[in-house]
């Protein structure tokens, strides 16, 4: 059983204002940075968006957990570990790198006698990450049986997990609802969008939605549970919070009190502040989620303290401004029993290095807003290049030669393996890449039809044979590096399960489960590094 993370963390109190404007005093040439309050804020919208990790079997306390990872995992940072009364630990990463290596590497260490020691994301979060993969196909009649649906979908090349009827109002029959649960969002997405054709049968369907409205019990009117899992079965009264039915209830309007928060008006309104506050807590957490991994090169450096510009009349406005306005340190200053210049000094340098020290963790934070937003637009790129390669192939291995038209060697190439295609099929084709001698150039062919270009794809190892001409999907550039680093974790004939389809990368592991890898993370996910 997992643990539950914290509504948030402690406000920090408001900035005390000064004679200069906070805007025109900073630290580096390149970033600004607004006041103390910002900071907070920017800390609490960037935690949020990272979903707690728990950590179960370690059997140890927040002081020994911090020592393993400040020794073993150096460069983690964390912004708060909170012990759980069922013996796990929760954990809070400040940004992408740290959940990542708290994730993968940090069950990899020695807990004293602990062998089965896991670090995994809260059920409640999990499930909303689950949601987003499923949907629901509507009005499917009772003699369509799952065998059938799941051939369906996966004959139009989309990834199924799972095919499970519902079973109708009495819970007692199948139902005429069907719930898929797809490799990834983008084949749940694409379902949605086309529906489901079976034989000549269209399927209308939807997506899974989150639960959102908080569970209320009718009998006691308390949240988190319902009536049928309630021992005691004493009705309290909605209207006045007495035990009695609301039917049966005598007091006046103005008796009305809500047995949640006391307040006037009926347990059951949705304006409660009881119910508002965690309606809010089942929303956050579809605001959680799993940052991946970074791309497979950095694209954004954190800068080191060291490696940033100090302007330093910009210290000395800041020393300045301390001095004559900040009324702590005019306190402190006067509280000397001698105004020594060393112990000035003093005061004013931890005052300057808490500012530094404020600022720095803004710019930290903005680059792991920039990274996360950077992910997401290498992925939506990535995508995009996608869509626009599906119709193409690659050769290799057509020599190079003077004349002829590349579409019909592609078409002879073809005719030799018994396949049916004829140069109209072809929108065009041309080697790609800078010619040198003696080295035969790969060559892209568009396809006009996708039946055409997966007829020739399904018999790619028959041309292969007889031609000698290799055959592979137009994979883009990140797609290509996923599949190769796939095939470099892979032994020796296990290669063969690593593929691609519909330009995607698949991997089939051991259970005969087809996964798509979308990401270095799925990688580690589906297939970690030895």
């Amino acid at each position: 059983m997992e643990g539950t993370p914290p509504d948030g963390g402690a406000v920090r109190k408001k900035p005390k204002t000064t004679s200069r404007p906070q805007q025109q005093r900073r630290y580096t040439s390149n970033h600004n940075i607004s006041n103390e309050q910002s900071v907070n804020h920017q800390s609490q919208q960037s935690m949020s968006k990272l979903a707690p990790l728990i950590l179960q079997g370690a059997q140890l306390g927040r002081y020994d957990l911090n020592k393993i990872i400040k020794t073993h995992l150096p460069a983690v940072r964390l912004t708060d570990i909170q012990c759980n009364k069922n013996g796990t630990i929760t954990m809070f990463a400040a940004d992408v790198k740290s959940f990542n290596d708290i994730l993968l590497e940090l069950p990899k260490q020695k807990f004293g006698n602990a062998t089965n020691v896991k670090v995994f994301i809260p059920r409640t979060i999990q499930r909303v990450m689950d949601t987003e993969k499923q949907a629901f196909l509507k009005n499917v009649n009772v003699r369509i049986t799952t065998d059938e649906i799941e051939l369906a979908l996966t004959s139009v090349g989309l990834l199924v997990e799972k095919v499970e009827r519902l079973k109708n109002h009495t819970k007692q029959h199948d139902g005429t609802t069907v719930k898929v649960t797809f490799a990834d969002v983008f084949n749940r997405n694409t379902i949605v969008r086309t529906g489901l054709q079976i034989d000549h049968m269209f399927i209308a369907t939807e997506a899974a939605r989150f639960a959102t409205k908080p569970v209320q019990c009718f009998i006691c009117l308390g949240y988190g549970h319902i009536s049928k899992y309630r021992r005691d079965k004493q009705q309290i009264c909605s209207r006045c919070a007495g035990s009695h039915d609301v039917k049966n209830c005598a007091e006046a309007d103005t008796n009305i009190q809500c047995k949640n928060c006391s307040g006037h008006h009926h347990a059951t309104d949705s304006k409660c502040p009881k119910y508002q506050e965690i309606k809010e807590g089942v929303t956050n957490r579809k605001t959680f989620r799993m940052r991946p991994h970074q791309s497979m090169k950095e694209t954004v450096a954190v800068p080191k303290q060291s490696d940033l510009h100090i302007d330093k009349s910009l210290i000395r406005d800041d020393v300045t401004d301390l001095l004559q306005n900040d009324a702590e340190i005019k306190q402190q200053i006067q509280s000397l029993k001698s105004n020594s210049i060393d112990d000035i000094t003093n005061i004013v340098y931890d005052a300057v290095i808490k500012r530094i020290n404020k600022r720095l963790i803004s710019i930290e934070q903005r680059i792991d807003q920039l990274e996360y937003q950077n992910y997401y637009l290498e992925q939506s790129v990535n995508k995009r290049q996608r869509h626009s390669r599906q119709f193409n192939l690659r050769f290799i291995g057509f020599k190079e030669q003077e004349g002829g038209k590349m579409t019909n060697r592609i078409v002879e190439c073809a005719q030799k393996a018994g396949i049916n295609l004829q140069t109209e099929d072809i929108e065009l084709s041309h080697p790609i890449g800078a010619r040198k001698e003696g080295v035969s150039r790969p060559v892209i062919a568009r396809f006009l039809s996708r039946v055409k270009l997966r007829s020739f794809l399904s018999q790619r190892k028959k041309v292969k044979d007889l031609t000698g001409i290799t055959i592979y999907e137009d994979l883009t550039k990140m797609d290509k590096q996923l599949l190769d680093e796939l095939r470099s974790r892979l032994d020796g004939n296990d290669k063969k399960y690593a593929f691609t389809r519909n330009g995607r990368v698949i991997y089939k592991n051991e259970h005969q489960q087809f996964m798509v890898i979308n990401s270095p993370y799925d990688l580690d996910k589906h297939l970690p590094v030895k």
